[in-house]
């Protein structure tokens, strides 16, 4: 059996594809194409889901995170704390508002920014800590506010990857001063187009990315602020009201695949590949990312058995060509550039099937390391792979 990485067709089957195509048709119908009515309920209805007061859509999730910054007063001048290993827009949704960007290493055992290593990072010109939750795990939240408010500076959320992930109780955008969301069609909410989100504590933040994302004007001719046009289309809006719906349904479905993979794991020789999520209630598992200690070999026998994998992401932002100016500082993040080198993602659609798990989690346990993964292996800690 071939089991793809990813097949989005399968998400608009059944019953879920009948509830779109009435909610397309009621646009339709409504004569209201861009705001109004059903934006203002998906806005409601999202920032309920969260638990936080505030939401304002957006055309999509970079400049929602971009929006966010603005809205906190980020700007030239300004150093913003960013995760060494992320995907590259959560860099560039800071860096457009001038601010300079300081990375700070991740953990090995998540991939998310290392909070022990934040305070040192702070100087007098840090206006915030951006974190990434990434793969769908939200890192110790409470630790790093305990931290940005000593020192008096915001917190912004990249939920990105993290629709209906909780930590502590409380839910991915209840965190921060200001959280961004993507509806991007791969994600765990996804729209059939681009899509994002602000959440936000704060009625004058919210207020400001209101105003920003429609071309910075508080009425009709009245420009207050340099905006952007941001604004989030009504069909997409109302698609994702029915993707709301159905959401935690479905993440609960993503845990339960992880959990049979995890078992599947186990059965490989230690310690070659490792997965990097914990298995916790926390994750709602956006992508299953193992480590390996020969990446090159295992998805060669992935792809052999049929299995579709993909790597989230091989190249570190400061490796980047946009991002250059910061590659010479490359040493500072060991971490980071050793997780870009091992990542693998299995395939975990909340669509698949019994038997297509079962296919992927048979290729994981008949997976032999080489005699090279195993020499590796001895001579790299086991906490480099550690879970």
């Amino acid at each position: 059996m071939q089991v793809a990485f990813l097949d989005l067709k399968r998400t608009l089957s059944g019953s879920n594809r009948s509830e779109i195509d009435s909610a397309i048709r009621q646009v339709l119908d409504s004569g209201q194409f861009v705001g109004g009515e059903f934006v203002e309920l998906f806005e409601a209805e999202f920032g309920r889901y969260c638990g936080a007061p505030f939401a304002a859509a957006t055309g999509n999730g970079l400049d929602s995170l971009y929006l966010a910054a603005r809205a906190l007063g980020i700007g030239r001048g300004d150093e913003v704390i960013v995760p060494a290993h992320t995907f590259a827009a959560s860099w560039i949704g800071i860096s457009r508002t001038g601010a300079t960007l300081v990375p700070v290493d991740v953990r090995e055992d998540t991939g998310c920014i290392n909070e022990d290593l934040i305070q040192e990072a702070i100087t007098e010109r840090t206006k915030a800590v951006l974190v990434v939750h990434l793969y769908g795990h939200i890192p110790d939240m409470r630790r790093i506010q305990e931290t940005t408010t000593r020192f008096g500076i915001a917190v912004i959320e990249d939920a990105a990857q993290a629709h209906g992930a909780m930590r502590n109780g409380i839910m991915a955008g209840a965190w921060g001063d200001a959280s961004a969301f993507s509806f991007y069609p791969t994600k765990n909410l996804g729209a059939l187009g681009d899509a994002g989100m602000v959440v936000t504590k704060h009625t004058d933040v919210a207020r400001k990315v209101r105003r920003l994302r429609d071309y910075g004007r508080s009425d009709r001719m009245t420009f207050l602020d340099e905006g952007i046009n941001s604004r989030l289309d009504s069909i997409q809006a109302n698609i994702l009201r029915v993707g709301l719906r159905n959401l935690d349904a479905r993440n609960i479905r993503r845990k339960e695949i992880a959990a049979l993979y995890d078992e599947a794991i186990g059965s490989i020789g230690d310690p070659c590949v490792r997965r990097l999520l914990r298995q916790d209630e926390d994750s709602v598992w956006h992508q299953y990312v193992v480590r390996c200690h020969d990446r090159a070999s295992f998805m060669r026998h992935m792809n052999a058995s049929g299995i579709g994998v993909d790597i989230h992401y091989p190249v570190p932002p400061f490796r980047q060509k946009a991002f250059e100016h910061l590659s010479h500082r490359a040493t500072l993040w060991p971490v980071a550039e050793r997780i870009s080198e091992s990542v693998v993602s299995l395939p975990i659609g909340d669509y698949l099937s019994d038997k297509e798990v079962d296919c992927v989690a048979a290729a994981l346990c008949s997976y032999v390391p080489s005699k090279a993964s195993f020499q590796a292996s001895s001579t790299r800690s086991r906490g480099n792979m550690s879970a």
